[in-house]
């Protein structure tokens, strides 16, 4: 019983050991996402100056219209708005992409510290029952020395 007990100590160790080896892999993971988080800040603070931007861009293209159409050259403002304002929705269509790119970045992120949270879960539990089996090798140990004397 106690060779038993003792195989499945080794097991247990060898399962220790893998989850040792998946919690460090998690951890390599949790720094990259970290690092993608940062990037994600970074793209977020960015997206947040591209909107003020074309708000801001909006509003003085609504003043530019109303102030050309006074103006004498009308044709010739309202080329160079329109190219503004199609330079204002390539600006806009890379904020949009920005954006996306956030979301999938983050929403990644998210799963990554799941599954790391999952894998720290799984090996506390497995420390748990080999402490447990540790100590019921102990008593096992100490029973086998008794009848040994007894004998």
């Amino acid at each position: 019983q106690v060779q038993q007990w003792r195989e499945k100590v080794a097991a247990m160790e060898s399962s220790v050991n893998k989850y040792n080896m998946e919690l460090r892999s998690l951890d390599d993971q949790r720094g990259q996402i970290n690092t993608t988080i940062a990037k994600v800040a970074e793209l977020s603070l960015k997206c947040g100056m591209l909107e003020k931007e074309c708000v801001r861009n909006e509003r003085e293209n609504a003043e530019w219209k109303e102030r050309m159409n006074k103006a004498a050259g009308l044709e010739r403002v309202i080329k160079a708005l329109q190219d503004q304002i199609e330079d204002w929705k390539e600006k806009c269509q890379s904020l949009e992409t920005s954006c996306f790119m956030y979301q999938q970045e983050q929403q990644s992120a998210n799963q990554l510290e799941s599954m790391l949270a999952n894998g720290e879960n799984q090996l506390r539990v497995v420390q748990d029952a080999q402490r447990s089996m540790y100590v019921e090798v102990a008593d096992l140990e100490a029973k086998n020395k008794e009848l040994r004397k007894l004998a």
